[in-house]
């Protein structure tokens, strides 16, 4: 544990200096990466274990009460989208308290909170099988990193398991430099995609894992990531004003929903049926793509529309 706090410490403090110096560069004062780097420490820690909790182990208050929260807290008792929502109300928190404008202040901080992610991600290389998935054959060429994660249980086995957190790292990754390249006339546009495009590839890695927090065969963080991208996609059609008749205008929000009802379909399989691991995550990559593309029109659709 001492190497994963480490390991977001140094990259939390690197990510929130790289704002600090864009927003230097876009003629801000660097008072809102400052502040918010301590705000989004302090929530970013506070909400993810509040999340975790009222999601898992909200049984337990009546026994242990308030006290439950600081008890015991380990990284398998966190939330990581509790986190996440933490570290963007403190951003939000800083950008308001220095006189930033908040929508902005987000806007200029999508890329680098993109890189957090990463980092978060790829810190979880140290937690053991938290990160991992399935266990990959062992005579596989792909059974070491990055691509599997070596876990050593209690009684000195050891096992491979698949580095489901490289594969999270990396799909963030990517999102930093398009972020940093997205020119997005409308204030707030830029923030949301990396929320968009960070939660929807969320839905299928959070399928992947092994260990996580579950109701069933229900996972809530991709509940709550799928909540998100249609959230996003139902404001984007709602802002719309040019758009006329209800399917041209509302089309990818109804794309989303119908998307995530085939998810549910799908991970009802994974758990239930007999098919293939293989074909039902096939079929989820295939709707997931969908769900992004409607997305992705929704925003070009706003974006155009504020020209």
């Amino acid at each position: 544990m001492g190497e994963w706090l480490m390991i977001l410490g140094l990259g939390g403090s690197a990510c929130f200096a790289l704002w600090a110096w864009r927003l230097r560069r876009e003629g801000h004062g660097a008072a809102a990466a400052a502040l918010g780097f301590v705000l989004a420490a302090a929530l970013g820690l506070t909400v993810s274990r509040l999340l975790y909790a009222l999601l898992i182990e909200f049984g337990d208050f009546g026994y242990d009460g308030i006290a439950l929260l600081w008890t015991d807290v380990t990284p398998d008792r966190l939330s990581f989208f509790g986190g996440c929502c933490g570290v963007c109300l403190g951003v939000a928190l800083g950008c308001r308290l220095t006189g930033l404008p908040v929508l902005k202040g987000l806007d200029s901080f999508a890329p680098f909170g993109a890189l957090l992610v990463a980092v978060a991600r790829a810190a979880e290389l140290t937690l053991g099988s938290l990160g991992g998935g399935a266990q990959p054959a062992e005579d596989s060429p792909f059974a070491r990193l990055p691509f599997a994660l070596q876990v050593t249980a209690d009684g000195g086995y050891s096992y491979r398991l698949w580095a489901v957190c490289v594969l999270e790292a990396l799909l963030a990754l990517v999102c930093v430099p398009v972020l940093l390249r997205l020119a997005c006339r409308r204030r707030g546009l830029r923030f949301s995609a990396a929320l968009f495009f960070l939660a929807l590839p969320q839905i299928f890695c959070e399928s992947l894992r092994k260990r996580g927090m579950r109701w069933g065969f229900v996972r809530p963080e991709q509940v709550l990531c799928a909540a998100v991208a249609l959230v996003l996609v139902l404001i984007a059609c709602a802002l719309l004003r040019r758009e006329r008749g209800f399917l041209r205008r509302w089309w990818p929000a109804l794309a989303q929903a119908a998307g995530i009802g085939v998810l549910i379909g799908i991970e009802f399989a994974l758990d239930k049926s007999d098919l293939p691991y293989a074909v039902c995550y096939a079929f989820m990559l295939a709707v997931l793509c969908g769900m992004g593309a409607a997305g992705f029109v929704a925003g070009i659709r706003l974006d155009r529309e504020t020209a």
